[in-house]
């Protein structure tokens, strides 16, 4: 209670109290009932920038028909008698809203105490009520610091010189024709792989994950379509060189069980994390993304695909919206969690109807706020899908729609459907390399 009458008191006192507070601490935070209702009307008043003091305090409690019921103008003064210093008004707005923290922790842990009592209660959905509960209470309990412009110039300044010294920051997919435009997939990033159904988006994703992961850096896998075993499957193809259709309907032997056993080695050494559990929340995501983190040091983690998510709200809202949330909801985890994540998405079938088949950002499926989202955009397009010439046999088209904080542009790919693995051309078009340095140029990575 003193914690909170010097909260009040030091906003009556001082003009800029309540700017330090007022971002974490909300007026239901308070115990006192008397003080909730005078810092509500603090707080109503600080975003109305109305200014705060004991007169203009006094008199808005008197036209909001409080005053008499929290004690009159007297017990309002008397907040500011015993105050020892302004000063200290940050550390007790935390020492306040800690202790709201643990005592809404307190009501979760009974109510949840409650549920499981039920007969008919269901494990999975006290879960997810418990963890949708336990992230809407913290969601909010921390701010990020105000930086200078000249600290982060500074940081502006070290990662130009990382660059001319051949260091990026950001990830490396493996697909130097992908790598020479991105330069790398920075922490924070969302990166939307869309495409039209066949043309390879999880090979795609597998085969950035398969590069990312055998370079040391851990990689997350969530995937909402193909079972663990069948991802298996593929690495491994695109580790051996095996047939994808040898290692799921046929005997492997010979030349090829060799291989499948010099793979063997390589995956060991291999950070890829795979979880197949379908039709996952975006609250099930960051759950799962979070304890990655914590127990695999994950540095990316790859969501296959956005299109099987499952929308948090309730019933009779439009695909669209759902969708809205899902995009919303994959950058708030990548911005909150400070790692990149890769969605993969379908287009509509509007690419179909152009002779070009060329994608556009018009054809993200259900919802313009994908593009909104996204801070970049590849679509792939195998031309010989659809019966078209190519120069080289599985060559792909792969567009670079929209990059927030690079350039833009097509690349080509070669695609290997009997390994489900995409890599590079080597062809006169290609762009240049060198951005990579000479330490990257030699890994086996690419």
């Amino acid at each position: 209670m003193e914690v909170e009458k010097s909260i009040i008191g030091s906003i009556i006192l001082d003009k800029n109290a309540m700017s330090e507070v007022s971002d974490f601490l909300k007026p239901e935070m308070f115990v006192d009932p008397a003080l909730k209702t005078i810092y509500s009307v603090c707080y109503r008043m600080a975003l109305l920038s109305d200014p705060i003091d004991l007169v203009t305090l006094t008199h808005q409690l008197r036209v909001d028909s409080s005053l008499e019921s929290i004690g009159g103008a007297y017990f309002v003064t008397s907040l500011t008698d015993r105050l020892v210093s302004v000063a200290n008004i940050s550390f007790y707005g935390r020492i306040v809203q800690e202790r709201y923290l643990l005592r809404e922790v307190a009501k979760i842990a009974k109510l949840t105490e409650l549920l499981t009592l039920e007969t008919d209660a269901d494990c999975f959905e006290i879960l997810e009520g418990l963890d949708r509960k336990i992230y809407d209470l913290t969601k909010d309990s921390s701010t990020r610091q105000v930086q200078s412009i000249n600290d982060l110039y500074q940081k502006q300044i070290k990662s130009i010189d990382n660059r001319k010294e051949g260091i990026l920051s950001g990830i490396m997919t493996g697909l130097r024709c992908v790598d020479s435009v991105l330069m790398g997939i920075k922490a924070q990033n969302l990166v939307i792989i869309a495409a039209r159904p066949g043309q390879g988006k999880t090979a795609f994703a597998l085969s950035a994950a398969r590069n990312i992961s055998m370079g040391n850096i851990p990689v997350g896998f969530l995937s909402m379509e193909m079972s663990s075993e069948e991802l298996c499957n593929r690495f491994t193809a695109l580790n051996s060189s095996i047939p994808l259709d040898y290692l799921t309907n046929k005997t492997v032997k010979g030349a090829y069980f060799d291989r499948m056993m010099e793979a063997t080695v390589q995956v060991k050494n291999t950070k890829l994390y795979i979880d197949d559990s379908p039709s996952l929340s975006v609250m099930q995501v960051r759950n799962k993304a979070r304890k990655m983190i914590i127990k695999y040091g994950i540095k990316l983690l790859i969501v296959d695909y956005l299109g099987l998510m499952k929308p948090e709200g309730g019933k009779n809202r439009t695909k669209e919206n759902e969708v809205s949330e899902i995009s919303a909801g994959l950058k708030s985890i990548a911005k909150e969690l400070n790692i990149p994540i890769i969605a993969l998405s379908q287009l509509s079938r509007k690419v179909e109807e152009r002779p070009s088949k060329e994608p556009q950002l018009s054809d993200l499926r259900d919802s313009g706020s994908i593009e909104q989202d996204a801070d970049i955009v590849i679509f792939l397009m195998r031309p010989e899908y659809y019966s078209m010439n190519v120069e080289v046999p599985g060559e792909t088209n792969i567009y670079i729609a929209k990059h927030r904080n690079g350039s833009t542009g097509s690349v080509k790919a070669k695609f290997t459907p009997e390994l489900t693995k995409f890599s590079d051309i080597q062809t006169e078009y290609q762009t240049d390399y060198s951005v990579y340095g000479s330490d990257v140029e030699n890994k086996d990575l690419f």
